[in-house]
Protein backbone atom coordinates (compact mmCIF):
# COMPACT_ATOMS: atom_id res chain seq x y z
CA UNK A 1 0.00 0.00 0.00
CA UNK A 2 2.76 2.42 1.10
CA UNK A 3 4.49 1.59 -2.37
CA UNK A 4 1.30 2.43 -4.92
CA UNK A 5 1.17 5.48 -2.20
CA UNK A 6 4.33 6.31 -3.38
CA UNK A 7 3.78 5.70 -7.25
CA UNK A 8 0.42 7.43 -7.20
CA UNK A 9 2.13 10.54 -5.36
CA UNK A 10 5.26 10.69 -8.00
CA UNK A 11 2.66 10.03 -10.76
CA UNK A 12 1.02 13.51 -9.88
CA UNK A 13 4.12 15.48 -9.55
CA UNK A 14 5.64 14.92 -5.68
CA UNK A 15 8.58 14.01 -4.30
CA UNK A 16 7.72 10.81 -1.98
CA UNK A 17 11.39 9.19 -2.62
CA UNK A 18 11.81 5.70 -4.23
CA UNK A 19 8.78 3.73 -4.56
CA UNK A 20 10.37 0.91 -1.84
CA UNK A 21 7.43 0.58 0.67
CA UNK A 22 9.27 2.38 3.05
CA UNK A 23 6.74 5.60 4.88
CA UNK A 24 9.61 7.61 5.44
CA UNK A 25 10.35 11.10 5.78
CA UNK A 26 10.12 11.96 2.30
CA UNK A 27 7.03 10.09 1.89
CA UNK A 28 5.72 12.04 5.00
CA UNK A 29 6.61 15.35 3.15
CA UNK A 30 4.82 14.62 -0.19
CA UNK A 31 1.98 13.26 1.64
CA UNK A 32 1.70 16.84 3.69
CA UNK A 33 2.59 18.74 0.08
CA UNK A 34 -0.12 17.15 -1.18
CA UNK A 35 -2.91 17.72 1.72
CA UNK A 36 -1.47 21.50 1.32
CA UNK A 37 -1.92 21.47 -2.10
CA UNK A 38 -5.52 19.91 -1.71
CA UNK A 39 -6.62 22.01 1.15
CA UNK A 40 -7.07 19.00 3.46
CA UNK A 41 -5.54 18.69 6.88
CA UNK A 42 -1.76 19.36 7.39
CA UNK A 43 -0.28 15.93 9.28
CA UNK A 44 0.99 13.93 7.03
CA UNK A 45 -1.54 10.89 7.83
CA UNK A 46 -2.80 9.54 4.98
CA UNK A 47 -6.81 8.84 5.96
CA UNK A 48 -9.66 7.94 3.91
CA UNK A 49 -9.84 11.77 2.61
CA UNK A 50 -6.70 11.63 1.24
CA UNK A 51 -6.75 8.50 -0.28
CA UNK A 52 -9.88 9.82 -2.12
CA UNK A 53 -8.33 12.80 -3.27
CA UNK A 54 -5.59 10.88 -4.40
CA UNK A 55 -7.58 8.71 -6.98
CA UNK A 56 -9.06 12.69 -8.00
CA UNK A 57 -7.27 15.64 -7.13
CA UNK A 58 -8.85 18.99 -7.18
CA UNK A 59 -5.29 20.91 -6.61
CA UNK A 60 -4.62 24.22 -9.01
CA UNK A 61 -1.35 23.89 -10.78
CA UNK A 62 0.84 27.32 -11.44
CA UNK A 63 -0.66 30.63 -12.44
CA UNK A 64 1.27 30.97 -15.65
CA UNK A 65 2.15 28.28 -18.25
CA UNK A 66 5.28 30.35 -18.75
CA UNK A 67 8.32 27.64 -19.44
CA UNK A 68 11.00 27.20 -16.75
CA UNK A 69 13.10 26.61 -14.69
CA UNK A 70 11.48 28.85 -12.45
CA UNK A 71 9.74 28.26 -8.81
CA UNK A 72 6.18 29.71 -8.06
CA UNK A 73 5.84 29.90 -4.28
CA UNK A 74 2.02 30.16 -3.17
CA UNK A 75 1.99 31.24 0.78
CA UNK A 76 -1.92 30.57 1.02
CA UNK A 77 -0.75 26.69 0.53
CA UNK A 78 2.64 26.66 1.91
CA UNK A 79 3.66 24.91 -1.43
CA UNK A 80 6.23 25.46 -4.22
CA UNK A 81 5.59 24.58 -7.45
CA UNK A 82 8.25 23.77 -9.64
CA UNK A 83 8.39 24.20 -13.06
CA UNK A 84 11.09 22.31 -15.46
CA UNK A 85 12.38 23.48 -18.90
CA UNK A 86 10.07 21.10 -20.31
CA UNK A 87 7.03 22.36 -18.18
CA UNK A 88 7.09 19.59 -15.74
CA UNK A 89 5.66 20.88 -12.57
CA UNK A 90 7.14 19.10 -8.82
CA UNK A 91 4.98 20.34 -5.95
CA UNK A 92 6.95 20.76 -3.08
CA UNK A 93 6.25 21.50 0.68
CA UNK A 94 7.77 24.20 2.08
CA UNK A 95 7.61 26.66 5.34
CA UNK A 96 7.43 30.21 5.33
CA UNK A 97 7.86 33.57 7.40
CA UNK A 98 5.55 32.88 10.60
CA UNK A 99 4.54 36.72 11.02
CA UNK A 100 5.94 36.24 14.57
CA UNK A 101 8.08 38.99 15.71
CA UNK A 102 11.84 38.81 16.48
CA UNK A 103 14.88 40.21 17.29
CA UNK A 104 17.07 41.34 14.26
CA UNK A 105 20.26 40.04 13.40
CA UNK A 106 21.25 43.75 11.85
CA UNK A 107 22.85 45.91 14.41
CA UNK A 108 20.05 48.63 16.11
CA UNK A 109 17.54 47.27 13.80
CA UNK A 110 15.27 45.80 16.75
CA UNK A 111 12.33 43.68 16.65
CA UNK A 112 11.19 43.01 13.33
CA UNK A 113 7.83 40.48 12.00
CA UNK A 114 8.97 37.47 10.19
CA UNK A 115 7.42 37.88 6.73
CA UNK A 116 8.31 36.40 3.18
CA UNK A 117 8.02 38.69 0.56
CA UNK A 118 5.37 38.51 -2.75
CA UNK A 119 6.20 39.53 -6.08
CA UNK A 120 8.43 38.63 -8.90
CA UNK A 121 11.90 38.27 -7.91
CA UNK A 122 15.03 36.39 -9.44
CA UNK A 123 18.06 33.84 -8.21
CA UNK A 124 20.56 36.39 -7.32
CA UNK A 125 23.18 34.07 -5.66
CA UNK A 126 24.15 30.48 -4.15
CA UNK A 127 25.82 28.67 -1.62
CA UNK A 128 26.71 25.21 -2.75
CA UNK A 129 26.61 24.40 1.07
CA UNK A 130 26.03 25.25 4.86
CA UNK A 131 25.84 29.01 5.82
CA UNK A 132 25.76 29.31 8.92
CA UNK A 133 23.50 32.74 9.50
CA UNK A 134 22.90 34.98 12.70
CA UNK A 135 19.21 33.36 12.95
CA UNK A 136 19.96 29.43 11.87
CA UNK A 137 21.79 27.13 9.44
CA UNK A 138 20.92 27.44 5.74
CA UNK A 139 21.31 24.90 3.31
CA UNK A 140 22.33 25.11 -0.26
CA UNK A 141 20.67 28.91 0.02
CA UNK A 142 19.65 29.94 -3.15
CA UNK A 143 19.04 34.08 -2.50
CA UNK A 144 16.33 35.39 -4.36
CA UNK A 145 15.98 38.79 -2.74
CA UNK A 146 18.73 40.41 -0.53
CA UNK A 147 19.27 37.81 2.50
CA UNK A 148 15.81 36.29 1.62
CA UNK A 149 16.69 32.41 -0.07
CA UNK A 150 15.10 29.57 -0.64
CA UNK A 151 16.98 27.10 1.73
CA UNK A 152 16.57 23.56 2.90
CA UNK A 153 15.89 22.95 6.53
CA UNK A 154 15.40 19.37 8.41
CA UNK A 155 12.14 20.65 9.79
CA UNK A 156 9.72 21.41 7.61
CA UNK A 157 5.86 22.39 9.47
CA UNK A 158 2.55 22.17 8.48
CA UNK A 159 2.58 26.01 8.91
CA UNK A 160 4.36 29.30 8.33
CA UNK A 161 7.70 28.66 10.93
CA UNK A 162 10.58 30.58 8.81
CA UNK A 163 11.90 34.03 9.70
CA UNK A 164 11.20 34.81 6.35
CA UNK A 165 12.43 32.47 4.44
CA UNK A 166 11.17 29.53 1.80
CA UNK A 167 12.37 26.49 3.49
CA UNK A 168 11.96 23.30 2.33
CA UNK A 169 13.67 19.93 3.03
CA UNK A 170 17.05 19.15 2.77
CA UNK A 171 16.42 16.30 0.41
CA UNK A 172 14.02 18.91 -1.81
CA UNK A 173 16.37 21.54 -1.57
CA UNK A 174 18.68 18.88 -3.77
CA UNK A 175 16.06 19.13 -6.37
CA UNK A 176 15.60 23.04 -6.36
CA UNK A 177 19.24 24.06 -6.36
CA UNK A 178 20.15 21.82 -9.10
CA UNK A 179 16.87 22.75 -11.31
CA UNK A 180 17.30 26.69 -10.54
CA UNK A 181 20.30 28.36 -12.40
CA UNK A 182 21.13 31.64 -11.09
CA UNK A 183 18.52 34.40 -12.97
CA UNK A 184 15.81 32.28 -12.61
CA UNK A 185 12.67 33.37 -11.52
CA UNK A 186 11.24 32.69 -8.56
CA UNK A 187 7.65 34.26 -8.17
CA UNK A 188 5.93 34.62 -4.84
CA UNK A 189 1.75 35.24 -4.18
CA UNK A 190 -0.40 35.03 -1.55
CA UNK A 191 -0.45 35.58 2.26
CA UNK A 192 0.21 33.55 5.00
CA UNK A 193 -2.53 31.36 6.29
CA UNK A 194 -3.06 31.62 10.38
CA UNK A 195 -0.93 29.85 12.41
CA UNK A 196 -2.01 27.20 14.96
CA UNK A 197 -1.34 28.26 18.74
CA UNK A 198 1.67 25.98 18.97
CA UNK A 199 3.28 26.99 16.18
CA UNK A 200 6.92 28.66 16.76
CA UNK A 201 9.39 30.71 14.66
CA UNK A 202 11.97 29.28 13.24
CA UNK A 203 14.54 29.65 10.68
Amino acid sequence: EVQQLQERLAELGYRPGEPNGDYGAETASAVMAFQKAEGLQRDSIVGPEVLSRLEAPEAAGPRSDESGPRVEVDLDRQIMLAISASGEVTTINVSTGSGRPFQSAEEGKGIVIAHTPVGEFTIQRRIDGLREAPLGTLYRPLYFDGGWAIHGNPHVPGYPASHGCVRTADIDQDFVFELLADGDPVWIYGENPPLPPDAEAGF
